[in-house]
């Protein structure tokens, strides 16, 4: 048993030697919790530091990712084929933006022009005449 662990179970007031024991324990403590605090103040700037080194390769490498995509080295016929796959079959479609035809067009100007050229997308929409 320590010295002074009867102070922590117990309401009794240390003497004037446990009191200097107590604040000798409790600075050696808080200068090893500022040496920690310190360090840990250290390495988040670090991570910091690498985390915007990290956002700045990501962003520079996405073009060249993108460039590699594997859709885009799919023949056309495929993609129409695809496309055609995307149209909804349990109502009329409509020209919304939110579904296909449409959406397709938006993706890239890629497939905009396949979309566009691809006849079956736009002739299954429904056009009501009132």
């Amino acid at each position: 048993m320590e010295p002074l662990e009867h102070l922590f179970t117990t309401n009794h007031a240390p003497t004037d030697d446990e009191r200097v024991i107590l604040n000798d324990t409790v600075v050696d403590y808080d200068d090893k919790l500022a040496a920690i605090t310190q360090k840990i103040s250290a390495l988040e700037e670090q991570l910091r530091t690498l985390n915007e080194e990290k956002t700045v390769l990501l962003e520079a490498c996405e073009p060249f990712r993108r460039a590699l995509a594997p859709f885009r080295r799919l023949p056309e016929d495929v993609a129409r084929a695809i496309f055609v796959a995307c149209l909804e079959t349990r109502w009329n479609l409509t020209m919304a933006e939110t579904e296909a035809p449409v959406l397709l067009t938006r993706i890239s100007r890629a497939t905009r022009m396949i979309a566009l050229e691809t006849p079956g997308l736009w002739a299954a929409i429904h056009i009501p005449i009132i």
